[in-house]
């Protein structure tokens, strides 16, 4: 894998981005009053899987996702819409994609479900601007799926490595949402006009 010194920083990107922002979320939170343990390292995740372990579907999904969405979903709607409207119609999708999980006890998303709707529309109002920034790092690194992978998966790390509260993860939807917004205005050619973008 090889990348030019202009596109190594999508890379670092694709590691870090994520990982830092649910930090600076932590820290926002606590002059709301919560607690510094959010810093301490999770052991177990928080939730649990049926089938597979926690940690290994946590760095298997974005690869197996990632592999097809970005491999032909995304290039295939980008053929006929702007990178906006691809990066809507492809969270809608992810949106719905996610919902029978929230039926299945235990997981991730039937945890949401337990703490009430708030928590789980968070999640469900994460996926966008998630879904435009990775969006973004795709098309600017070249369409370099592995780097697609690299951000779904440092996400999925970033959100059970610690002890965040769910509260906290509204703050980090928030941070995630300034930054996708920053990111469509500084780039508003990439993502409103049509033609195919290399």
């Amino acid at each position: 894998l090889v990348f030019s010194y202009g596109k190594k920083r999508y890379l670092l990107m694709s590691f870090f981005l994520l990982p830092l922002m649910i930090i600076v979320a932590q820290l926002l939170s606590l002059f709301f009053g919560y607690s510094f343990d959010q810093f301490s390292i999770m052991h177990e995740p928080s939730f649990t899987s049926p089938v597979l372990s926690v940690w290994l579907v946590l760095f298997l999904a974005p690869l197996v996702e990632e592999l097809a969405w970005h491999s032909y979903g995304t290039d295939c709607l980008r053929s006929k819409f702007t990178l906006l409207t691809t990066s809507i119609f492809f969270s809608l999708f992810w949106a719905v994609w996610h919902v029978p999980l929230g039926f299945v006890k235990g997981y991730y998303q039937s945890n949401l479900v337990d703490l009430g709707w708030l928590h789980t529309l968070n999640f469900f109002v994460s996926i966008f601007p998630f879904v435009f920034i990775m969006n973004w790092i795709y098309y600017k690194s070249g369409r370099n799926i592995l780097l697609a992978m690299i951000f779904h998966a440092s996400g999925n790390f970033a959100s059970e490595v610690f002890a965040t509260h769910p509260d906290t993860k509204i703050i980090f939807t928030l941070l995630m949402l300034v930054v996708s917004g920053v990111l469509i205005y500084r780039e508003r050619a990439m993502f409103l006009e049509k033609k195919v973008l290399e």
